[in-house]
């Protein structure tokens, strides 16, 4: 046995398994394959062991959020975590308030580490499974992470972590524009010296989209047609201190159209304004933008297309402004379909989604995602017993239309027999 094999079980017994693995290995795959499965376990001891030496370590307890009092230990308590390398498994000092305060038990350690409550995958293997997910999809991407870490992910699970990643860059997105808006650039993000030194960067993709047989005629069979996306990307900074202006002025414009529109809605005990005092001041904005004649070209054709943006949409941009309750954009009910054919697959099992909306649709809409049990509760409690068992009733009849509908067409000699049986019966006594 060679000197690393020797040093290895010396140092743990339990290893000694895998080092026969290695030995036995009858192929060169087979040797690799049992090598890396012995270097995921050291590493994972490796981790342990750098996690015991710190929670021997002496805890300084921070105070209680609620009471101030300093915290105290209540001993060690086991904390686990899955990685790229395997599930780390280590015990860390918890801290409660003496005086009962329900703020939950405090691991410092935890703090330390990075590590959110309750957090059972490692950053690492989210952003592992996230990549994978970008070009293939979920079901695939859990497989082939399976094959790559031997850690067991459901597709849904990426698909959540997915779902994370998107809001946090959009937050980040949204961040970034507002301190644009304000006059501050963004940092700019770092790449390779080779690709920083390109002049230019091209990427294009295809996607099939169906398309009607005949334009504006829905019969027919879709015709299926690939349709090419480019982007053209200038990685140097080119923009001189008038562009920048320009881009100042057109953002300043676009926040003068959003203050205008984001006047107050009308409700019950306030109306509001009024489409029509909104339409006009928007028009006398939109109007003052026409009086510029001092405008370069780029800023000339910004102004041009903000006019063909209103004219499209003038018609229906106000009433929300007239009538209670309707919303200035459908942008909350835009994800409500894709919800619902997401809960029907979790609760159902349905692929084929176009029968089990029209038989469930309407009670598959209330927004159960990102809701704790406990808001769950709550948000259900306000329901009364009476207006429950209604609209169970509503669902009952609703049901058995349908199930009407199925004994018509696949049993419709056995439902004419019983409606003459029903109709000589009630017949009989005339």
């Amino acid at each position: 046995m060679s000197y690393l094999k020797a040093s290895i079980s010396q140092v743990d017994g339990s290893l000694q398994e895998w080092i026969v693995a290695i030995q036995d290995a009858p192929s060169l795959g087979a040797l690799m394959w049992a090598a890396w499965r012995l270097a995921r376990v050291l590493a994972v001891k490796l981790v342990e062991e750098e996690l015991m030496e710190r929670a021997q370590r002496p805890t300084e307890w921070p105070k209680c959020k609620k009471c101030g009092a300093q915290l105290r230990s209540k001993g060690f308590v086991e904390r686990y975590l899955t990685g790229l390398i395997g599930t780390v498994r280590w015990e860390r000092r918890v801290g409660r308030c003496p005086h009962r305060c329900k703020i939950g038990q405090v691991a410092p350690l935890d703090t330390e580490l990075g590590l959110q409550p309750n957090q059972r995958m490692s950053a690492g293997l989210q952003r592992a499974a996230c990549a994978l997910a970008v070009f293939v999809p979920f079901e695939v991407a859990a497989v082939l992470l399976s094959l790559l870490t031997q850690v067991v992910i459901s597709p849904v699970a990426i698909w959540n972590w997915g779902q994370d990643a998107g809001q946090e860059a959009m937050a980040r997105l949204q961040r970034q524009l507002e301190a644009l808006q304000g006059g501050e650039m963004p940092e700019p993000e770092e790449m390779e010296a080779t690709t920083a030194s390109l002049p230019l960067l091209i990427g294009a993709d295809g996607v099939m989209v169906p398309f009607r047989p005949h334009g504006g005629q829905p019969n027919g069979r879709t015709v299926w047609r690939e349709v090419k996306v480019g982007i053209l990307v200038r990685l140097r900074w080119r923009m001189t201190r008038t562009g920048f202006d320009d881009l100042t002025q057109a953002l300043a414009w676009i926040a003068g159209i959003q203050e205008i529109l984001n006047l107050a809605l009308p409700t019950v005990t306030e109306p509001g304004p009024g489409s029509a005092a909104v339409a006009r001041q928007l028009a006398h904005y939109l109007g003052q933008l026409a009086d510029r004649d001092d405008l370069r070209p780029w800023l000339a054709q910004f102004r041009q297309d903000l006019w063909a943006l209103s004219e499209r949409y003038w018609s229906g941009l106000f009433h929300c402004y007239d009538i209670i309750g309707l919303p200035a954009t459908n942008n909350a009910h835009e994800s409500v379909y894709g919800q619902a054919k997401r809960q029907l697959r979790r609760q159902r099992g349905n692929h084929e989604l176009r029968e089990p909306l029209l038989r469930y649709g309407a009670w598959t809409l209330l927004p159960l995602e990102g809701d704790s049990p406990a808001a769950l509760r709550e948000r259900l409690a306000r329901v009364s017993k009476e207006e429950y068992t209604a609209e169970r009733a509503r669902y009952e009849r609703r049901q058995e239309q349908f199930r009407q509908r199925y004994r018509w067409r696949h049993h419709r000699d056995a439902q004419l027999r019983q409606r003459v049986t029903a109709w000589t019966t009630a017949i009989s006594g005339c």
